[in-house]
């Protein structure tokens, strides 16, 4: 983080385990955004940086780097939101298009990592409160749905209908909530 507003310049490194980074997802492609993480963005408005030394909100400047990339990514998509005026959270059924492999740039040594999915978990329903969740995993170059007890095999090809929808309001409301990558070179990785 580079703060310049208020006159101080400060460089913020954090050594996490676990990375939470909020993408705005809407209507797009996860690849294209994968893709971005690196690049600055400007905080300001409501999104402004608190200065410990000043002590107030600060226009600043922030950019993502990926110091090792992970063996397994874990990707949540924020497939709810709260509505003040509803005064509840509402399901967002946007669609995002998650490929079956993924290209993540924004290492610090600057090397692009490639992953490929293997699970995500499924939202089945039209609000937070209420709904049901299902898994699909690719085991054996397969991947299967697990719906409680049952357990079926699907075609690669149906991944796409839990993208979710072009439309706000859609008959299908089984969308992509949570989805696990695994590093393509993971065999050698520690």
């Amino acid at each position: 983080m580079k703060q310049d507003a208020c006159g101080v310049k400060q460089l913020l490194q954090g050594m996490k385990h676990f990375l939470t980074s909020a993408w705005t997802l809407s209507k797009t492609v996860l690849s294209r955004v994968a893709s971005r993480t690196s690049v600055r963005q400007r905080l300001n408005a409501e999104d402004k940086f608190f200065c410990d030394k000043c002590c107030s909100l600060q226009e600043a400047q922030k950019r993502m780097k990926i110091k090792k990339p992970p063996r397994i990514l874990v990707i949540h998509l924020k497939r709810f939101k709260y509505i003040e005026q509803l005064g509840r959270y509402k399901k967002l059924s946007y669609r995002v298009v998650f490929p079956m492999e993924l290209k993540l740039s924004g290492t610090i040594d600057s090397t692009d990592s490639e992953y490929s999915l293997f699970a995500v978990v499924v939202h089945v329903g039209s609000g937070p409160n209420h709904g049901h969740y299902v898994s699909l995993v690719k085991s054996h170059n397969h991947w299967l749905c697990f719906d409680d007890e049952n357990v079926e095999m699907i075609d690669e090809s149906m991944m796409q209908t839990f993208f979710g929808s072009a439309q706000e309001y859609s008959s299908n409301t089984d969308h992509g909530y949570i989805l696990f990558y695994e590093s393509i070179g993971a065999a050698g990785m520690s």
